[in-house]
């Protein structure tokens, strides 16, 4: 008969499919076991004895265990043949969780490959509690410190078991036992009783011979070897130091070899191989080699996924085109150019039809076949265009001669007004007198004057369309409004071409709207060429977070963030310092950010002030050294010069204090009063703190303000502008935003 499994200090079991998240899973793995050692972090069940039944062998492992892992990626409710896995009883997956639940084993969900919370109502009955199981997520690019704090919270809970589990136990026998020995002890002979005084024992002992005791010893270990072997169960006699590998890789037939060995393909069983640290290479055609150190603890590792070696791009990044004479408006495959001047990106091999038209030229027309020794610079030669020749008149007959008429003097022509004058007279008399809305109007007729009939005729013309445009951004409204955008879009993309900073901001900022990769060029070519402090900072942000078809790179945000900064930009500034202050994008300088925002603060900017308060709330940089209660001051001062100044989230944080108690006296009333001023200013922090504190004082509030507010209404509203608490509180609620 098996006997029962007993609970190690500190196991850890790793319950994951292998088609939903195996690689992760891998990267996982690797990790505890080096921080907890491989015989402490097991992969889900392997080597199920023959005849036995596989549920009660889950049983017995997870039996075993301390913390059970359940590793959820984006497939992990996948469908096979029209039905969910997790919905079959006899589902691996779902034996183990069942298992674990049935026996009150901690379980943390950890959600991978992008995966996110779902409500109860995704699991089947039996597995419904593990919906409220307070999990984690590992996120690709923040693997490493995501992985570092699901450790330290198993380091917390791992000690907790061990202290609970190391206190001694009283004695407690069977209250059976104790009536038995009573019993007897009633009924003893006298002679017993003569036998049982200490100097009787002694003499009888004394008179065994020694060979009688040796006799008996032997015979008492003999007896304890035996009972042992007996008990023990089939296929356990000893200790197991050896067992059979597996390793497989997708795709299969890969060269696979061990300590160095002989080389065989995937997949392939290595049998009775030796427990312990063995160096594993996997190479594949097309594919990068693998090579790793393996802990082998007779647990086979999931499924190797083999990564495709990235292939040179068939494109060229950029071709310019020039024309000789220069001017030509330049197509290639019937599209203009994708950056000034007349460049094209990701140009694909192969090939293409470049034309060029300029008046007073013929037109040309050049096929170009693009490949890896293709120039990165193209020159089309136009011809002069051939004067069309005057019919020769045909012989007369000489006339009589007749004297020529005198000329007579004509006055002189007044020379035709020029409209682009007079709408550059109308803009700068509308700004003079602030009349923004016919400022904004002229500046749309400007625009559509000087870019429908080609590139400007002079300087002073392209100068006037770089002013149009900026008015367009800076003057009476903050941007065009989309159906002005729309009527005028390819009147911008011309100017843009034309090299026209303004016209490629107000383009590109149309791009991100739009979630388009086309943004991301358009910034990169105004931060880097034209050396254009905001376009740096929207190109910062692309980088940080990974939009517009960037993957998330913070260090390079950081970079362009800090380039802005010196390039002028006062927000820009403000970025870098929370940048040191949390060590993203680069390393933790918590002096280096408190510097800066004390010289923005002096400048003036508003902003500056809210990080600075929360600086001394909590206790960063030099503030540390300080009494709690002068940080709560300083904190507060620095808040209400925020909000004088306008800037809402102080609002909240000063609130905040009010709540608290610190620095002040505890008045939640007035703290609601600052909430609300920053919710009318649709400040999402303050729309945060406001629903707190109506789950807090909701009747108090609807009261005393007069309001009929939800605590669920503004959760949303701040879950949807990405305040990360207000997201949790919707993920725990069930609650869509």
């Amino acid at each position: 008969m098996s006997t029962p499994i007993q609970a190690s200090t500190g196991r850890i079991f790793i319950c994951y499919r292998r088609e939903d998240s195996a690689d992760v899973t891998g990267r996982i793995y690797d990790r505890l076991v080096d921080h907890y050692g491989p015989e402490r972090v097991f992969m889900d069940v392997e080597g199920i004895r023959l005849g036995y039944d596989f549920r009660s062998e889950i049983d017995k492992t997870i039996k075993a265990s301390s913390i059970v892992i359940v590793v959820m990626g984006d497939q992990w409710f996948a469908q096979v043949s029209g039905k969910r896995r997790i919905d079959n009883t006899d589902d691996p997956v779902r034996l183990e969780i069942e298992a674990a639940l049935r026996l009150e084993i901690p379980i943390i969900p950890v959600l991978a490959r992008k995966a996110i919370h779902s409500s109860k109502t995704a699991f089947p009955t039996s597995l419904k509690p593990l919906s409220y199981r307070h999990g984690t997520s590992i996120r690709h690019e923040h693997f490493h410190a995501d992985v570092d704090s699901l450790i330290s919270q198993m380091d917390k809970l791992l000690e907790r078991q061990e202290s609970k589990s190391s206190k001694p136990a009283e004695a407690n026998f069977p209250p059976e036992q104790v009536t038995t020995t009573q019993e007897k002890a009633v009924f003893v002979s006298a002679e017993t009783q003569r036998l049982n005084r200490p100097e009787v024992i002694e003499t009888m002992l004394r008179k065994v011979p020694r060979w009688v005791w040796a006799v008996f010893a032997a015979t008492l270990l003999l007896s304890g070897i035996l009972l042992v072997l007996w008990k023990r169960p089939p296929g356990e006699s000893t200790p197991r130091n050896f067992g059979d590998l597996r390793i497989e890789s997708q795709p299969s037939g890969a060269d696979l070899a061990l300590d160095g060995g002989s080389t065989t393909k995937t997949p392939h069983t290595f049998k009775d191989l030796s427990f312990g640290t063995h160096r594993l290479t996997i190479t594949l055609e097309g594919y990068s080699p693998v090579e790793r150190n393996l802990q082998f603890n007779g647990a086979n590792p999931p499924m190797i996924v083999l990564e495709p070696k990235p292939k040179p791009p068939e494109e060229i990044a950029k071709l310019s085109v020039r024309s000789d004479p220069p001017g030509a408006v330049v197509h290639m495959d019937g599209t203009p150019p994708q950056e000034p001047p007349n460049t094209f990106t990701r140009v694909r091999f192969g090939k293409h039809k470049l034309t060029a038209s300029l008046d007073g030229y013929e037109p040309k027309e050049q096929e170009l076949t693009v490949d890896r020794a293709t120039a990165t610079e193209v020159i089309l030669r136009l011809d002069q265009s051939k004067p069309t020749p005057t019919p020769t008149p045909k012989p007369s007959p000489t006339p009589t001669a007749t004297p020529k008429p005198l000329p007579t003097s004509t006055p002189p022509s007044t020379p035709a007004p020029d409209p682009v004058k007079e709408l550059i007279g109308e803009i700068k008399r509308y700004e003079r007198a602030q009349d923004w809305p016919k400022q904004h109007l002229a500046s749309l007729l400007l625009v559509q004057r000087l870019t429908t009939s080609g590139e400007p005729t002079s300087t002073e013309h392209k100068e006037a369309l770089q002013v149009a445009m900026a008015g367009l951004r800076t003057k009476g409204k903050p941007a065009l409004s989309s159906e002005e955008f729309r009527a005028y879009e390819e009147n911008i993309k011309y100017a843009a071409h034309l090299d026209i900073l303004p016209a490629i901001l107000i383009l590109a900022d149309d791009l991100k709207d739009k979630k388009s990769p086309e943004a991301f060029d358009w910034y990169y070519y105004a931060a880097d060429k034209r050396l254009d402090p905001e376009a740096m900072t929207r190109l910062a942000w692309l980088y940080f977070w990974g939009e517009c078809g960037q993957h998330p790179d913070k260090e390079s945000g950081f970079k362009w963030f800090k380039q802005a900064y010196q390039a002028g930009s006062i927000a820009a500034g403000t970025f870098v310092a929370e940048c040191y202050l949390r060590g993203e994008g680069t390393a933790k300088d918590e002096g280096a950010g408190i510097h800066i925002l004390r010289s923005l603060a002096k400048g003036g900017v508003a902003h500056a002030n809210t990080l600075l308060g929360q600086c001394y709330y909590n206790g960063f940089g030099d503030s540390a050294d300080l009494p709690q209660a002068e940080r709560d001051q300083k904190a507060k001062a620095y808040f209400e010069q925020a909000v004088a100044a306008g800037d809402w989230a102080a609002c909240g944080h000063l609130g905040v204090l009010y709540e608290n108690g610190r620095g002040t006296p505890k008045d939640w009333k007035a703290a609601v009063k600052l909430y609300l001023k920053g919710v009318e200013n649709q400040n999402p922090i303050c729309m945060y703190y406001y629903a707190r504190a109506l789950e807090n004082h909701g009747p108090e509030i609807r009261k005393i303000f007069s309001r009929a507010d939800q605590a669920a209404t503004y959760y949303k509203k701040a879950a949807a502008a990405s305040v990360q608490p207000a997201v949790q509180w919707c993920i725990q609620h069930n609650v869509k935003f």
